[in-house]
């Protein structure tokens, strides 16, 4: 994400020089040292929360450091351009370099929790509730995943079907036994008429 727009920049730009403002680069440096020290950071929790199966309600630092790396890779895609602007191509190199560590992680994370059809309460926070599919998915894969999610589907709607056919047939059975029923009592009552009939002759 940050990789393909930060390309684009430098040719654009076409950076061959390689001096800097002198009144603006001290700025640049210094921000630019704490954004990258502040995704590193970022890039390491989220990589520890790939090892959080699901089973427990997402840790308690999740959502806030979710979002935070959120913002981070923007101030990090911001302080790229004005290195670039700056003529600073080695500082928008390392600012794209943490940019993508912490775009890979979050992207791992988020992938990981749509694949698994979690709910959110809002984006990129999931809801604070055990979500097993996560560690199913976690354990063998995305693809994996969804092939056992159709298996299932299919096994879901023979069952389906199974038993809606077997409550028809006996819908259908108790219909003709009752209509029998009705026929045999029907027989009865003529025969007892006709008896009836006979004696009084």
């Amino acid at each position: 994400m940050l990789r393909r727009l930060l390309s684009l920049t430098f040719v654009t730009l076409g950076l061959t020089a390689s001096m800097a403002s002198v009144a603006a680069q001290p700025f640049t440096q210094g921000a630019a040292a704490s954004a990258i020290s502040a995704a590193n950071a970022l890039s390491a929790r989220i990589r520890s929360y790939h090892r959080w199966q699901g089973l427990t309600p997402p840790p308690a630092s999740y959502c806030a450091t979710m979002r935070e790396g959120e913002a981070v890779l923007k101030q990090l895609s911001r302080l790229a351009s004005r290195a670039i602007l700056y003529r600073a191509p080695g500082l928008a190199l390392s600012l794209q370099q943490a940019g993508d560590r912490l775009s890979d992680e979050l992207d791992e994370e988020e992938e990981t929790n749509q694949q698994a059809g979690m709910p959110y309460t809002l984006y990129p926070c999931p809801v604070s509730a055990p979500y097993p599919p996560r560690a199913l998915v976690l354990r063998i894969g995305y693809t994996p995943f969804f092939i056992c999610l159709g298996l299932l589907d299919v096994i879901g709607a023979v069952i389906l079907w199974t038993v809606v056919k077997a409550d028809v047939k006996s819908d259908v059975k108790g219909k003709t036994v009752q209509h029998r029923g009705h026929k045999a009592a029907a027989k009865v009552k003529t025969d007892t008429k006709d008896g009836k009939d006979a004696s009084k002759s």
